[in-house]
């Protein structure tokens, strides 16, 4: 027997396509999909892979949420999770968002900047993540060391990140490497568990030649990544309206009926676009 909820993937396939269809008009979209996942077990409990399988014309049938897309900011949460786990910074930690610069080995110089082109001074750890700005994330992943932090994301589950570690650099932290939504999701799952990383699955009950079922025990405790005091902390500032208010407004599509820690990620050149977010009793990520 399938993970899956049938209702649920009923309705995840209508939000997908519908939304799909309103957005199409005044942007560049023709695609999308959804993953959702159950807390605690990694239970899938819907998958849409595409808006609409039999559309040619965006190749229906590839299911994107196993194919590999950049996902902007959408790592920051598990790079500052990282980073509040080792004790290099906490919530109220300032960070300068200024202009800097990062010779490479190449000759070329990074010079990272925020999407809104403007800097923002002296902020908080809890506002950088909350605003998605990008200048204190590239200095928070230089101040823990890409190779290291690559080896941490690796344990959450991003199995794209395949390359040797001296291959990736700071942009990582901007999204500059590729991953697929159902890592993505799974990844922010193990936020929504405590800090506690379990892969995602889709069995729940296996049937033998006889019709006999040997039902699967989902209910494991998984694997520690970061500790549930930094887990904690990253969901309290994704779920902090206040602390966002300055980028997004105070009432944003990210306010819902209940508290939710969400975090969103957007690539320059808006061709992939992501939203995931979570409660204690579901994770959803959407491209």
């Amino acid at each position: 027997r399938a993970t899956l909820d049938l209702d649920m993937q009923n309705l995840a396939q209508q939000v997908v396509r519908e939304t799909v269809d309103a957005l199409r008009p005044n942007y560049d979209l023709n695609n999308g999909a959804l993953l959702a996942l159950k807390p605690g077990t990694a239970e899938i409990l819907a998958m849409v892979g595409s808006a609409d399988f039999h559309n040619d014309a965006i190749a229906g049938q590839v299911n994107v949420v196993t194919s590999r897309r950049q996902p902007g900011s959408a790592l920051k949460p598990l790079i500052y999770a990282t980073a509040l786990d080792d004790n290099l910074v906490s919530p109220a930690t300032v960070l300068w968002d200024l202009p800097v610069e990062y010779p490479q080995p190449n000759g070329d110089v990074y010079q990272p900047h925020n999407y809104d082109d403007r800097f923002h001074g002296p902020v908080t750890v809890r506002t950088a993540l909350a605003n998605s700005y990008n200048i204190p994330a590239v200095k928070v992943l230089a101040a823990y060391g890409v190779a290291p932090m690559v080896d941490r994301l690796r344990r959450f589950g991003i199995t794209t990140l395949d390359q040797d570690n001296a291959w990736y650099g700071l942009s990582l932290a901007l999204g500059g490497s590729e991953v697929t939504l159902l890592d993505l999701t799974t990844a922010y799952q193990a936020l929504a568990n405590g800090g506690r990383f379990l892969p995602a699955q889709s069995v729940r009950t296996l049937v033998d030649g006889q019709g006999q079922a040997d039902a699967t025990d989902l209910a494991q405790s998984g694997t520690p990544v970061v500790s549930p005091a930094a887990a904690f902390l990253v969901t309290d500032i994704l779920g902090d309206n206040a602390a966002r208010t300055p980028m997004f407004g105070a009432e944003s599509p990210l306010v819902l009926s209940q508290p939710a820690a969400v975090k969103t990620g957007t690539t320059n050149d808006l061709r992939d676009n992501w939203t995931v977010g979570y409660t204690r009793f579901l994770v959803t990520g959407v491209w």
